[in-house]
C-alpha cells in the first residue's frame, strides 16, 4: 500500500492535520475507505432531496451549492480543491440535501461512504475532536455567507468578499459564478475589479 505521505492522498491527509492530528492507524482505516473519480463539468453529484451518501474531498476543480427559485439557479456556496463537501443538516439529522452540489469545471473528487465515515471516527475519540473541529470551520463558512449576502451595497461586499476566508480559494475562478455568489451582475463586478486595478 503506498505511503499516506506520500501517496495520491496526500493533499487529503495535509488538509485535515491542518485542522488537527489523527492517529496513523486511523488514516490507514479512511485510505482503505476511500474512492476516487473524475467528474465531467456540470454533473450534478448531489441532487436536491436526496439523502447525502457520500463525503467529498476537492481534489482538484471548483463545485457550487445551489437551489432552484422561480425558474432561476441561485447559487450559495462555491468550493475549491483542499475542501470538503459537506451538508452539515444531512450529517445531523438525515435530512434530505435541500440544495444540489454540481461540479463547474472537470474535477477530481475523492470520497468516501457516510456509513463508513461515521463508523472510523466513533471508533477513536482523537478523530472524532479533529471531526469536531471541521464541522466548526464549515459553521462559520456558512455564518460568513450568511453575513455577506446581507451587505446592501454591492462595492462593499465585493470588498468584504476579497478579505474573506474564501478569496484565496476562488480568486481564479469565472466571474459568472462568483457574481453569482455574491448576488450581482458579471459586469457589476468586472466593473468593481477593474475599478480595484486603477486606484
Amino acid at each position: 500500500m503506498n505511503n499516506i505521505k506520500h501517496g495520491y492522498y496526500k493533499h487529503l491527509f495535509d488538509t485535515i492535520e491542518q485542522i488537527g492530528s489523527i492517529p496513523e492507524q486511523v488514516k490507514w482505516l479512511i485510505q482503505e475507505k476511500l474512492k476516487r473519480k473524475k467528474v465531467k463539468k456540470n454533473t450534478i453529484i448531489q441532487a436536491k432531496n436526496s439523502e447525502v451518501l457520500h463525503l467529498y474531498f476537492i481534489h482538484s476543480g471548483f463545485v457550487r451549492g445551489y437551489y432552484d427559485f422561480n425558474d432561476h439557479q441561485v447559487t450559495t456556496w462555491l468550493n475549491g480543491p483542499g475542501n470538503f463537501i459537506l451538508s452539515i443538516s444531512n450529517f445531523f439529522g438525515k435530512i434530505p440535501a435541500k440544495q444540489s452540489v454540481q461540479t463547474i469545471t472537470d474535477c477530481k473528487l475523492i470520497y468516501i461512504e457516510i456509513k463508513d465515515f461515521f463508523e472510523i471516527i466513533y471508533s477513536d475519540f482523537q478523530s472524532f475532536k479533529v471531526y469536531q473541529k471541521m464541522l466548526e470551520y464549515y459553521y462559520f463558512a456558512a455564518e460568513e455567507r450568511v453575513f455577506l449576502s446581507k451587505i446592501p451595497n454591492s462595492k462593499e461586499r465585493y470588498q468584504y468578499f476579497k478579505k474573506s476566508m474564501f478569496y484565496p480559494n476562488l480568486s481564479n475562478l469565472s466571474d459568472k459564478y462568483i457574481a453569482d455568489l455574491l448576488g450581482i451582475r458579471p459586469e457589476t463586478l468586472s466593473r468593481l475589479k477593474k475599478n480595484d486595478l486603477n486606484q
